[in-house]
């Protein structure tokens, strides 16, 4: 997988069957709508449900659908400028949730959209190298989700932060009272009513994660099947496909997916006209494309593709890159 893992996709609905939803059961359809068709990368169209549909959503709610958006399209498309423009929605939320209302507005909760913003300015954060900055809004994220455990989305997202907060103090667990806990948030998380949320395709796909993490590839691919099987559009679930494939050793069917990416990504980018936009995605391709050729002892084809690899243009992508694949393909 490429840079993308984390929060990112932490994230809100009404849920049944929990005393308090994030959003009144009129918006679902409007949000579901625009979800479908931001998983389809139809940016444009994603923000004209959201802004002009009917009933008319509240203003947190946009900002937050929109912050997604733009999340979205510097996943998929490597639009660096679009991480700038989703940090400001975020604050922007939080700035205008600060303001006391009565509760009886029919609008998103306030704590807890409050706290996922903060979620997901830990990411811009974290992405943009600020990692102390990363680490303070994810405090005051957890802070606002604590109080509000009713919640499903608060749960689910807290279960999160604590899986991959887990994992950074993995290295520290011989320390007496280090508990990374990271095992404990994953079983918890998959023993959630998931599919009672508007955004359990993205609660999943941070499941899916964690099983790829402590190497269950069987549930990873299970859950990678089921989202492409919802959204087969999607680029980044065919990516999760790609690598659940490859680490099962299906190391044909994860060449196919990669080889059919690299012209999808180019001709998005083509489609968008983004001057900010960086390859980011097809490189990861190429990356991954090398690492089946040499299992596949194809060594024509990887020295191929290692030239474009190393093409000299592409030394400054590597660094939004995972770093696990990097070391993988640069490996001697």
């Amino acid at each position: 997988m490429r840079w993308l893992k984390g929060w990112l996709w932490i994230g809100l609905s009404g849920a049944l069957g929990w005393s308090q939803s994030l959003f009144p059961n009129k918006y679902n359809n409007q949000i579901q709508l625009g979800l479908k068709a931001l998983l389809a990368h139809n940016y444009l169209e994603a923000k004209k449900i959201w802004s002009q549909g009917t009933p008319s959503l509240d203003q947190g709610t946009i900002l937050y659908l929109e912050g997604l958006l733009y999340l979205g399209r510097y996943n998929d498309l490597g639009d660096t400028a679009a991480l700038s423009v989703a940090k400001s929605r975020f604050q922007k939320l939080v700035e205008i949730q600060q303001a006391p209302l009565p509760a009886d507005l029919g609008r998103a909760s306030p704590a807890v959209l409050t706290g996922l913003a903060h979620l997901q300015m830990s990411f811009v954060s974290s992405v943009q190298g600020s990692f102390i900055q990363a680490a303070l809004q994810a405090n005051k994220g957890k802070s606002y989700l604590k109080k509000n455990t009713n919640n499903l989305e608060a749960q689910a997202s807290l279960l999160t932060l604590s899986y991959y907060q887990g994992r950074l103090l993995q290295p520290l667990k011989w320390i007496p009272l280090v508990r990374p806990g990271d095992t404990e948030a994953k079983k918890s998380l998959a023993g959630l009513p998931l599919d009672s949320s508007v955004l359990s395709d993205f609660f999943y796909s941070s499941l899916m994660w964690m099983h790829y993490d402590a190497q269950e590839f069987d549930f990873a691919l299970a859950l990678a099947q089921k989202l492409h099987h919802r959204h087969p559009l999607n680029r980044t679930f065919k990516e999760f496909l790609a690598d659940c494939h490859f680490r099962l050793g299906n190391y044909i069917i994860t060449d196919s997916i990669y080889t059919s990416l690299i012209p999808e990504y180019r001709l998005a980018q083509a489609t968008h006209q983004c001057s900010h936009c960086l390859p980011l995605a097809q490189l990861a391709a190429v990356g991954n494309l090398i690492k089946c050729s040499r299992v596949l002892k194809q060594k024509s084809r990887e020295q191929e593709l290692l030239k474009t690899w190393n093409d000299p243009a592409n030394q400054k992508l590597k660094p939004y890159l995972a770093s696990s694949l990097v070391k993988e393909v640069d490996k001697k």
